[in-house]
């Protein structure tokens, strides 16, 4: 399960900028069809947005749902298919979604209850399980995305050869390749997907591990890794989102702690691995971010904070050399609370996403927010 940072405590709100109402509930989870959904969502056909719930279902061990007029439950997972799909859903090259869950499969050593699966859903809605993780290529695997070559790229928060996770590569057809193993000193526990650029690199982050144990930064370029940057409490510590590349080419991320209020940043890398903090969150305008940016059609950069504002989350928007204004603050009740995802942007301008708590039955909901 991904590690996250709770504010405990009784937030006053006098005093605190809400903006407007724009934001509406399409759908609050009741717990037989999924709940505490923790991951992004995904166009798929026919206007449709898809996507995993963490854990709900009859045996309580998550779903893969769509949703256009109103939502439908495609598939419930079993200690076979996979327990708990933190890491999403992502659209391959075929059409179909690929996916991970975090524990579940076939049991192995070190891994009881399975060490957790790669799974396909097509358009039709047809489950095929994959692929089954054992502890030395690593359990707990966190979402895969699709490589310029065709194959899938994920990582694992844990095991691997010194127990810290790993990297891998994955083909339907021949299987899984672990392409490197952390150490602890190299990083170690990576929480979300990785993003290719544009020159075919592939970066990543860590929670833990690097010089002071605050999570890195790395890439791994032709098949060799690289640490980029260690995290270093005032630039960031422990992130546990996917980095994104912006128009101007750089890289921006998130830290769900460090900066100058110790609640979070936003960052950019260069392609020289120079890590440049664009905000550092302060409460009012969001704290301890898990999710990572993306643009928007406007250029501007937009991501959710699970905490700050009222104490319940935030929309926010910043430039891509900062300037953070709160386009959304949550009111913890039926418009949902503690978004942990990444929004996404439809072609009409619209941006949805999803809380993991809160909503009719506080078991989170999928949302769209228009300006």
């Amino acid at each position: 399960m991904k590690r996250f940072v709770l504010i405990l405590g009784t937030i006053f709100a006098l005093g605190l900028p809400v903006v407007a109402q724009t934001l509406t509930t399409l759908h609050s989870f009741s717990g037989i069809d999924g709940a505490y959904p923790y991951n992004d969502l995904v166009e798929g056909p026919g206007n449709s947005l898809w996507g995993t719930t963490n854990t709900g279902g009859p045996d309580d061990r998550g779903t893969i749902f769509r949703i256009n007029r109103e939502l439908k439950t495609l598939f419930t997972f079993d200690d076979l298919t996979g327990i708990y799909p933190e890491g999403g859903l992502s659209k391959a090259q075929d059409g179909s979604f690929y996916g991970t869950t975090v524990y579940g499969g076939t049991p192995s050593q070190g891994c009881r209850d399975g060490c957790g699966t790669v799974f396909r859903i097509n358009p039709l809605g047809t489950f095929t399980s994959l692929y089954s993780f054992n502890y030395l290529n690593g359990p707990a695997p966190y979402g895969l995305i699709q490589g310029q070559d065709g194959l899938f790229y994920g990582v694992t928060s844990s095991g691997g050869r010194f127990g810290f996770g790993s990297v891998y590569q994955f083909s339907p057809t021949e299987g899984l390749k672990t392409l490197y193993a952390f150490n602890g000193t190299d990083g170690s526990t990576p929480f979300d997907r990785l993003v290719q650029t544009a020159n075919g690199d592939l970066y990543g982050t860590t929670y833990y591990g690097g010089d002071f144990n605050e999570g890195t930064i790395f890439r791994i370029r032709a098949g060799e890794f690289a640490q980029v940057h260690s995290f270093q409490g005032a630039d960031g510590a422990n992130s546990s989102a996917r980095l994104f590349q912006a128009s101007n080419g750089l890289l921006y991320g998130t830290t769900q702690s460090g900066g100058t209020a110790n609640l979070g940043t936003v960052f950019r890398v260069n392609p020289a691995g120079a890590v440049t903090v664009i905000h550092s969150f302060a409460f009012t305008d969001g704290a301890n971010p898990q999710a990572g940016v993306i643009q928007g059609q406007d250029g501007f950069l937009y991501g959710t904070t699970p905490q700050g504002g009222l104490g319940c989350g935030t929309i926010y928007r910043l430039g891509l050399n900062g300037g953070l204004s709160t386009r959304y603050t949550f009111t913890c009740g039926l418009d949902g609370k503690i978004p942990l995802a990444p929004l996404i942007q439809t072609a009409d301008g619209t941006f949805y996403g999803v809380t993991n708590q809160g909503g009719a039955f506080d078991q989170g909901t999928v949302f769209k927010f228009k300006q």
